[in-house]
């Protein structure tokens, strides 16, 4: 259950997003055709399930990986608008996922090993080196209202 309501604002591009080894947080970013470019990172939602969701079917164990929720935050490089997300349901393993209201990704390719390292460092530089990563590109379509319009650069 995502916390966020889907909103006005639609951010849909290509996402390159790097996951830790254990899939409980990654670093990315998200290329609109537009070519407006975006910065995304998610971390293991710190809130606790409210009421029973550990029974829904969501929360059942599959070969398509253990459910886990993600607090994301985007952020618009052109003009500063940021985004969050609260409890993003997802999946992490061998493909992780979102799929929520507000949120949907499926990878298309993930890298394992000296490419994903490559690839993140490329993207990311040294933030990720030597956390053995994986790193998933797949189209992702975020539906939120902003959260900070025009936020200040501070350089």
């Amino acid at each position: 259950m995502c916390l966020g309501k889907a909103g006005s604002e639609r951010i849909c591009g290509e996402a390159t997003l790097c996951f830790n080894q254990s899939g409980t947080g990654f670093k990315g970013s998200i290329q609109t055709q537009d070519q407006s470019m975006y910065i995304i990172t998610g971390t293991k939602s710190r809130r606790r399930m409210q009421g029973n969701e550990t029974t829904g079917d969501y929360m059942v164990e599959t070969e398509q990986g253990l459910p886990i929720f993600f607090d994301i935050r985007v952020v618009d490089c052109d003009i500063g608008e940021e985004y969050n997300l609260k409890r993003v349901q997802g999946r992490t393993g061998e493909f992780c996922t979102f799929d929520c209201l507000c949120c949907s990704f499926t990878p298309e390719h993930v890298y394992r090993g000296q490419k994903a390292d490559m690839m993140s460092q490329q993207l990311l530089g040294h933030a990720l080196e030597g956390s053995h990563s994986n790193v998933s590109t797949g189209l992702i379509t975020i539906t939120c209202n902003p959260t900070t319009n025009n936020a200040h650069w501070v350089l």
